[in-house]
């Protein structure tokens, strides 16, 4: 099998893609990753599996038929029995470069839900659209979605609904789960005093993680929590960001927000705080979401993609784009007793090992693929 992916920069379906790579019951099966884009963390990774990771550095869309075409000849050296697109760049050029090279089945991918042209660029909804028709075509076997409300978005769109699945994330047990001395060691690593109360936003910035919601809701929470820390991690959460540093100035909250940029110790950082919160615009199945329930911190999220789902009523769900009620949830949140937090994450992380836990997640893709 090859898979093929937009990117290998770090992200909900980057993550996913090396999380199921590393759970195989058979790591060979798996001959080798493709990203359109140069590589990216999510390659290391991959290749620390055994698994080879090859590139089209691809620099715009430009030259489509160009580096279609180079993609097809990585197909025919190859030689998969089976292809695995992931994301809508992947899809669409995956597709057409195994229809040149043989004809291999190809399985799809969809990590996305949220269409609007407001948060998404103009190439995203074009090729988007593109795969509709070409969804139907029979070299394209199955849609798998890792979401219910992602299938329903894209079987409006005109995708070939006889072929969607739904698979949704899974989550590595293993790796993501509660440590009670890490909320110790986060605050001292910080510089806080032992008891702060610390809510933080993992993500990237980018108008479809809604940055500008989770600064206003802060803006407005810690009026009623002064006491309370906050912590945006991810790439371009740094302090390289002017435009970020300027919306924390003019919200007069840059001594609350600590900006941790980009970081390898998530799992550490999901154990220390006191509460995830998810301000999204859109998201499909929101994978730090599930990790921070793995840790046993409980979750504060915008109701969009399957959040509410996979939170199943064991936090807060509250609407998009709505900071006022964003606040009163994170407000709820941290003020939370010792106690309450922890009988609270019982039930958050037991929810993770019944229903979304990696090794299921695997042996579903895994049944899959041997049905093609």
């Amino acid at each position: 099998m090859v898979h093929i992916i937009t990117s290998t920069d770090t992200g909900g379906a980057e993550n996913m893609l090396s999380n199921l790579i590393e759970g195989a019951s058979s790591r060979t099966a798996h001959r080798a990753v493709i990203s359109l884009l140069p590589l990216g963390a999510i390659a290391e990774k991959i290749n620390a599996f055994g698994v080879e990771t090859l590139s089209l550095n691809m620099k715009s869309g430009a030259d489509a038929l160009l580096y279609l075409s180079r993609l097809a000849r990585m197909l025919r050296v190859l030689k998969p029995d089976l292809v695995h697109t992931w994301m809508y760049h992947a899809n669409l050029l995956g597709s057409l470069a195994a229809f040149l090279a043989g004809r291999p089945p190809v399985v799809w991918g969809l990590h996305h839900n949220n269409l609007a042209f407001s948060a998404n660029k103009k190439s995203t909804l074009m090729v988007a659209g593109l795969c509709a028709p070409i969804s139907h075509f029979p070299l394209v076997k199955k849609i798998i979605s890792c979401s219910q409300e992602a299938l329903a978005t894209h079987r409006k769109l005109g995708y070939c609904s006889p072929k969607m699945q739904v698979i949704p994330n899974g989550f590595d047990l293993n790796r993501f789960k509660p440590d009670p001395s890490a909320r110790q060691e986060l605050r001292i690593c910080l510089g806080l005093a032992p008891d702060t109360p610390i809510a933080c936003m993992v993500g990237r910035w980018d108008p479809q993680k809604d940055p500008e919601n989770f600064i206003k809701a802060v803006a407005k929470a810690h009026r009623e929590s002064p006491r309370s820390i906050y912590l945006m991690c991810g790439k371009g959460f740094d302090n390289k960001n002017s435009q970020l540093k300027s919306m924390l100035r003019n919200a007069g909250i840059s001594k609350k927000v600590l900006l941790l940029g980009k970081r390898d110790d998530i799992p550490f950082i999901m154990a220390g705080i006191d509460l995830l919160v998810l301000p999204s615009r859109g998201e499909a199945f929101p994978m730090v979401m599930g990790e921070a329930m793995a840790c046993g911190t409980p979750c504060v999220a915008t109701d969009v993609g399957d959040a509410a789902y996979l939170n199943g009523n064991l936090g807060w769900i509250i609407p998009p784009r709505n900071h006022e009620a964003l606040a009163k949830a994170m407000v709820k949140g941290l003020s939370l007793g010792k106690d309450q937090r922890e009988i609270l994450g019982m039930k958050l992380r037991y929810r993770v090992r019944m229903n979304f836990s990696l090794a299921d997640t695997v042996k579903k893709y895994e049944a899959l693929y041997a049905r093609i």
